[in-house]
């Protein structure tokens, strides 16, 4: 009798497996028809629908381990992330065996309050584990535990093809996006640091990941913060304008770990959600570290996928591969910016932030040789406060400093775009005008002598004396123009101050 059920009970076993397995065809013929993403969706359904069972989650391996990347259900239990190593005892004898295993609720840190076992379900080719089926209800049938096991058994194969399809898919897309990368970064270096250089550089990755919102987080190590260099998208000027919390979140702990973050659901981890004001529509993003030669320079972020979809590993790739072009570049515009900035500094007087004379004695020359050499008129103002040193010693050098950058704004505010303001030293200032004649001149410094003379000045009226002299159709010399923009100040200091005098009118005379 024992011999006897001992060998009909497998062709009992076998029977009912195979009629449970005509239920399986029309999934099985469909899956090679969708993607692996799509192919997951179809499987949940249908094991929910057929089974029965209500909390369902699908672990992907990731690395060395299995982790959660979809569920079924919105219940507390799912919300929470499940992480098994693959070389895991129970994971390597349930392959072995084609069997599954069951985690006690208590065996589970993350799931204590959780009264049902968590069953798990391999799915492997051969001994390698890709996946893993994860039921949370309890399951009260032997058959139906059995069921799912020749289930995941059955499916193995057929994802196993699609995941090497797609596989062949994403290292012809990577090439592709690596190439026309590359084509649209060929020519940026030549106007690097400038807004359209930024603006270019933000647009490219964006159409490179579908992304409708990207930052990118530059770190400074003396203040130790965040500032956003550059964002396209919505609500950038919220991003921008937030130097507190800046980077606070995510960036820094990726800047730090040197390692980039994918989140296709950030509720399902323990990230804490983005202030409501950003209105992101995602719940996916990626954060980038930016290195070059081991300096940590910045964080790349990018969210809100087009489609609503989640960003995958295949856009993780897609990034590591462009970076290194990438961090070279941003490297190379901020090394440049930080160049620019300080020869801006070099030639800015530090009071006044008009330019020194620095500027003036390399700009002038230039302007000079332009003027000769195209036949245009130019002009150079002499200025000088009256009365200077008595103003000091009267009220001190520091209402002096004031009633310096009093007369600097007077000086900004009257000149034109092109005409370049510098202090040229002490109570001196000099005004180059570019493309304007001797009639132009006299306008603009009376023009500024005027201003000078009605500003309301915290302790006594300033006035100003200026020289004017202008160059056309002569072969002139910088210091030869400064020589003689001094004669025509001089002159005016003579004439008693608060007014104008021209060279021309001087040599003129002589």
């Amino acid at each position: 009798f024992l011999l006897m059920e001992l060998s009909v009970k497998p062709t009992k076993q076998n029977k009912e497996a195979a009629r449970e397995s005509t239920g399986w065809h029309l999934l099985l013929d469909s899956l090679l028809d969708l993607s692996y993403s799509h192919a997951r969706e179809s499987i949940l359904q249908f094991v929910s629908r057929r089974y029965l069972i209500s909390s369902l989650t699908w672990l992907e391996r990731k690395g060395n381990r299995l982790e959660t990347v979809r569920s079924s259900s919105e219940s507390h239990l799912q919300k929470k992330l499940l992480s098994i190593s693959v070389d895991d005892h129970r994971l390597l004898d349930a392959v072995e065996n084609k069997s599954s295993f069951t985690l006690p609720a208590q065996q589970n840190a993350k799931n204590t309050d959780v009264p049902s076992p968590i069953h798990l379900f391999p799915i492997a080719v051969g001994r390698e584990i890709r996946s893993a089926l994860m039921v949370s209800d309890d399951i009260a049938s032997e058959n139906t535990r059995r069921f799912l096991r020749l289930f995941c058994h059955a499916i193995a194969p057929k994802l196993e093809i699609l995941r090497l399809r797609e596989e062949l898919d994403k290292r012809a897309l990577l090439e592709s996006n690596v190439q026309k990368f590359n084509e649209s970064i060929k020519d940026t270096d030549k106007d690097i640091d400038t807004a359209d250089f930024w603006s270019s550089l933000m647009h490219t990755c964006t159409e490179l990941l579908r992304a409708e919102r990207i930052s990118l987080l530059v770190f400074d190590e003396a203040a130790n913060s965040f500032s956003a260099k550059a964002a396209a998208g919505s609500r950038t000027d919220i991003i921008k304008a937030d130097t507190e919390r800046l980077g606070e979140r995510i960036a820094r702990q990726v800047l730090q770990s040197g390692k980039p973050l994918v989140v296709e659901d950030v509720r399902l981890t323990e990230t804490s959600a983005a202030p409501a004001e950003w209105n992101y529509k995602s719940n996916s993003f990626i954060s980038y570290p930016i290195t070059f030669r081991g300096r940590k320079i910045g964080v790349l972020n990018l969210t809100d996928r087009a489609g609503s979809e989640n960003f995958s590993r295949l856009d993780l790739e897609i990034l590591s591969a462009v970076m290194p072009q990438l961090a070279v570049l941003v490297n190379s515009a901020l090394l440049k910016g930080k160049v620019g900035e300080l020869k801006r500094l070099s030639v800015t007087d530090a009071l006044t932030g008009l330019l020194n004379r620095l500027y003036l004695d390399e700009r002038l020359p230039e302007e000079i040789r332009r003027s000769n050499r195209e036949n245009f008129p130019m002009s150079l103002l002499m200025i000088d406060v009256d009365d200077f040193k008595s103003y000091n010693d009267s009220f001190g050098h520091t209402e002096g400093d004031k009633a310096l950058k009093l007369v600097a704004h007077c000086l900004k505010e009257t000149l034109r775009g092109a005409d370049v303001a510098a202090r040229y030293g002490g109570e001196e200032f000099s005004i180059l005008l570019p493309q304007t004649t001797s009639e132009e001149a006299v306008k603009i410094a009376e023009r500024i002598r005027e201003q000078v003379a009605t500003t309301q000045f915290p302790n006594r009226q300033i006035t100003i004396s200026v020289g004017v002299v202008s160059c056309v159709n002569t072969a002139c010399e910088a210091a030869e123009i400064i020589k003689w923009a001094d004669d025509a100040l001089y002159e005016a200091k003579r004439r008693g101050k608060n007014n104008m005098q021209i060279y021309q009118n001087l040599y003129a005379a002589q």
